[in-house]
Parts: C-alpha cells; structure tokens; sequence
C-alpha cells in the first residue's frame, strides 16, 4: 500500500487486485491487475497514474494507474520499490543490490551491492535530506546511509 505524494488522498493498494481510492481511504476501487508475482508497490513522486511494482522478474512499471504494466530496470527478483519525494525510484534486487532510477527515466543505477546474504524489504528516504537512507533488511536489521545509498552502516553506528 503507498498513498501518492502528489496527492495524499490517491491511495493504492494490492489485495488481489490493485484498488484505488481517491478519497483518502473513504471509498476504494478496482484499478487494475496487479503484475505477477507482486512484493510490493509505490506511486510515483510526480504522477497520481504512475505505479512502481517490485516482483518476482523485477521492477513493472504502470503510468496508467495499475490498469498495465511494462518492465523498467534490471532483470531479477525485486524485494521492494520504494519512491523518494525527490523523484529518485529505488528497487532491491536479489543478487544485484539496490537500484535507483531519478524521475522515472529508464536508465537505472546500481548504487550498491554490498549488502552479502541480506536484502532489503523497506527503504524510506529522509525529506529533509534525501542523501539519508533508512532500510529494513530481511534479518530484521535496520541500516542508514547518507550519501543515497552507496554506504550502508547499522542504524546508530557513527563511522
């Protein structure tokens, strides 16, 4: 579930299906097939209509407000997709590590790889200083970065 910076009330959501509300939550609707093997969504910085979803073949795109999908970014299991208020897109996948991509351009970036057995399953960005990262790994381990996710060191730790 993520609710759209561009517009808090545009809220999405996947059970089953991807439904919409565009009421804050009040009433919901079916947008849209979800693609296969969805992990997780986020709504794009800049467009009520435009979706992120992390799957199992990796990141789907819709700009259509879930009702299709296409492929964006590297090929491979996607854990998470999580969208910046600064228009950076970032994407965990197995194998590679994390990906971003700024403003919807389909030139995606590996920014780190160092991550060894662990994957990340939840990443924010702090809005006051998008070069902060927090991140949840699958070990339950919460990690920081601050300077856009190239360094990751354990919440807390100073070096």
């Amino acid at each position: 579930m993520d609710a759209s910076a561009v517009d808090p009330d545009v809220i999405y959501g996947v059970y089953g299906e991807v439904q919409s509300s565009l009421d804050g939550g009040k009433t919901w609707s079916i947008a849209g097939s979800p693609p296969a093997q969805v992990i997780d969504i986020a709504t794009s910085p800049e467009s009520t209509d435009r979706l992120y979803a992390a799957t199992g073949q990796g990141v789907m795109v819709s700009k259509d407000g879930a009702k299709t999908w296409q492929a964006t970014g590297p090929n491979g299991q996607a854990t998470m997709v999580q969208a910046a208020e600064d228009g950076t897109i970032y994407a965990f996948i197995v194998g590679q590590g994390l990906v971003a991509v700024k403003n919807g351009i389909d030139k995606w970036e590996i920014l780190s790889t160092a991550f060894g057995d662990r994957f990340l399953l939840h990443l924010a960005a702090d809005p006051a200083n998008y070069k902060r990262l927090y991140a949840v790994t699958q070990k339950s381990e919460i990690i920081t970065s601050s300077n856009g996710g190239v360094k990751w060191l354990p919440l807390g730790h100073s070096g």
